[in-house]
């Protein structure tokens, strides 16, 4: 009887996880399958992007990191990435092993069909990524900044390889995307 109440208020759109998490009254149902998988039903209403594909894309990117050039074993920084608000954002955590730090919120934009990132480094000032599609195992951005009053365009990539690594590469563009210049080009190892 308690299960099916429950039913009936996730159908109508109850969310309320905490209330379910905490309340006394449904320690004897805890254990039960209908319960975790009604517990579920009320968790996926309260987080709604946690069971969106589109929401799920950049979670190939998730976890804690050491971040090498492509093709060295010299390590220049590290990076924690979490899945936040909901499950609606990736904030990644950024430290340079020369000092220096900086953040990133990466987010699906729904009312333009893409990702996006917006960059804060203690070093590098603030940038905004935009245009992001996941295609061919990697997540794509586009970028625009100026420089010394300069427009500068180019691409940002993550590359999914695999469970344990992602490449992320920069370059830039200074004659209106005829030529690009590598930014810079990394390995993340997933720490064991």
């Amino acid at each position: 009887e308690t299960i099916q109440w429950l039913e009936k208020a996730v159908a109508s759109g109850y969310r309320d996880i905490k209330e379910i998490d905490n309340l006394e009254d449904f320690n004897a149902y805890r254990g039960s399958a209908s319960f975790k998988e009604v517990h579920k039903k009320i968790y996926n209403n309260a987080y709604p992007c946690s069971i969106d594909p589109k929401q799920r894309e950049f979670d190939f990117w998730i976890g804690e990191w050491d971040v090498f050039p492509n093709g060295t074993n010299q390590l220049v920084g590290h990076s924690l990435v979490q899945k936040v608000s909901g499950e609606c954002a990736l904030l990644e955590n950024w430290e340079a092993s020369r000092g220096g730090n900086g953040k990133s919120l990466n987010y699906f934009d729904a009312g333009a069909n893409s990702w996006e990132q917006d960059w804060i480094g203690s070093i590098g000032g603030a940038q905004r990524y935009l245009n992001g599609v996941y295609k061919d195992s990697a997540m794509r951005f586009t970028y625009e900044s100026m420089n010394n009053g300069q427009k500068v365009t180019g691409n940002f990539i993550f590359f999914n390889m695999g469970p344990d690594k992602v490449r992320q590469y920069q370059d830039a563009s200074t004659d209106g995307g005829k030529t690009f210049t590598v930014s810079y080009d990394f390995i993340y190892i997933r720490k064991k």
